[in-house]
């Protein structure tokens, strides 16, 4: 990432140094550590809860990032605005594409 943080994703077949996107997957963000080896911390800015689909506005790394969690999953007091929370992103869902 940007600030040095190393994330572990999808095999590939890359170079060192080499440019690269990762895709987050829909799948591939959970709210509680379980088996997950990414950990990232992002500023909540926004939360805007639906019957299916929570949004969620983030600032993570100086950049807005939204995230689409179903609803059942969003648990109250871990996405609260203005509070820091913790997400684990797993990377078997995480591809890296070649830029």
């Amino acid at each position: 990432l940007p600030s040095g943080k190393r994330l572990k994703c999808r095999r590939g077949n890359f170079k060192v140094g080499e440019k690269v996107l990762i895709s987050v997957l829909p799948f591939s963000v959970a709210l509680s550590l379980d088996g997950e080896v990414n950990r990232i911390t992002a500023l909540v800015k926004e939360v805007k809860r639906g019957r299916e689909i929570t949004k969620i506005w983030l600032l993570f790394e100086k950049r807005e990032v939204e995230l689409h969690v179903p609803s059942s999953l969003t648990p109250n007091f871990l996405l609260q605005e203005g509070r820091e929370s913790t997400f684990y992103l797993s990377p078997n869902h995480l591809p890296v594409i070649r830029r």
